[in-house]
């Protein structure tokens, strides 16, 4: 939970100054701007000369299916590289390991109550391979062990989402996501009256500059004074919407698919 927390905080003030560095490049060199840390909510306080505005962040995830529930990518991402890291701990020191394996794998729903069986399989896997230079065995739930050589002791792994995605699906995912991320800040910024901005950090995998463009007019809210989205990785911003026209003099491309 203290990692978590951490984590949201160093988001909140990297999206920050990330859209500190964007609106001084486009507002008058003359104009003040100061930011005051927020009292949760809001996360940030920002003076725009005389103007005090209330700035949010929210990450915006993709979401995979997993039987019967939705999953945000990086919650899979940390169960499934967890799973690899345990495997590689356990079987190190073992004699039954005997080489180089490679575990494919992909979301599995109910994956506590599947690991003792999973873990079952690839022990005898190595015991039934060790003395094989090269071999596979499919597992359950559409996962696959790769033994590649005897030359080296160790796990590899391969993540898979486990399905293809269109276009079509992740527009439509995306924009359920923004809807339900805005509403949520809409309410926990209720009781201040002052202007607000909501600054989306854009951690969707499947996003592209298009496809932001494409439905900004969608998920526009008149709740929020400026609303912008965030690629931390390349410490670009785009305006999505503002009610400061010098914010929106320009479009950037992002250097996202486009």
């Amino acid at each position: 939970m203290a990692k978590k927390l951490k984590d949201t905080t160093e988001i909140e003030y990297m999206a920050k100054d990330v859209f500190d560095a964007h609106i001084r490049s486009l507002l008058p060199k003359k104009t003040t701007i100061v930011w005051e840390k927020g009292d949760q909510p809001p996360d940030h306080f920002l003076m725009v000369d005389e103007q005090k505005f209330a700035v949010e962040v929210t990450r915006i995830l993709d979401k995979i299916k997993v039987g019967d529930e939705l999953m945000e990518s990086p919650m899979i991402d940390d169960q499934l590289s967890r799973f690899a890291k345990e495997i590689s701990e356990e079987f190190k020191s073992s004699p039954t390991l005997n080489g180089f394996y490679v575990l494919s794998m992909q979301p599995l729903p109910n994956f506590r109550t599947e690991k003792p069986e999973l873990k079952k399989k690839i022990n005898d896997f190595l015991i039934s391979t060790r003395d094989k230079v090269e071999a596979n065995m499919d597992l359950p739930s559409g996962w696959k062990i790769d033994k590649l050589n005897n030359e080296n002791k160790g796990f590899g792994y391969i993540y898979s989402p486990g399905y293809a995605t269109w276009e079509i699906e992740a527009k439509n995912q995306l924009i359920i996501i923004l809807g339900e991320a805005i509403q949520k800040k809409k309410r926990k910024l209720a009781k201040f009256s002052i202007p607000k901005i909501l600054l989306f950090v854009d951690k969707f995998i499947y996003s592209t500059n298009k496809m932001w463009q494409t439905i900004t007019p969608q998920i526009k809210d008149s709740s929020f004074h400026t609303s912008a989205r965030i690629i931390l990785a390349e410490k670009k911003c785009q305006i999505l919407w503002s009610e400061r026209s010098e914010l929106l003099s320009k479009y950037e491309e992002l250097g996202k698919n486009s």
